[in-house]
């Protein structure tokens, strides 16, 4: 059995090949099965392309897509006045 399996950062391509062969004293048989997939998608412009990782194991492919640095929500502190601090999230969202 051969199993190929190539991703690139928006496609993803796959290919099957199984022979089985079975041989008696009056016969023989030989099954073949082919299969072929491609699967094509859009990466959102928030992923990193250096830190995407794929693990193909027992039929199953996981991918993991890592948020840009400048994507990711971050935490900041806003001094009101001379009261007291209200910590918000950046970029654009409210507290």
């Amino acid at each position: 059995m051969a199993q190929h399996l190539r991703v690139d950062l928006d496609t993803v391509h796959g290919e099957r090949k199984i022979e089985q062969e079975e041989k008696e004293e009056n016969f023989r048989r030989v099954e073949r099965q082919y299969g072929e997939f491609t699967r094509s998608f859009t990466l959102p412009s928030s992923v990193d392309p250096g830190q995407v990782s794929a693990h193909y194991d027992k039929g199953v492919l996981k991918t993991n897509l890592a948020k840009k640095a400048e994507s990711k929500p971050k935490q900041i502190k806003v001094t009101v006045g001379s009261e007291k601090t209200v910590e918000a999230k950046a970029p654009g969202k409210a507290a």
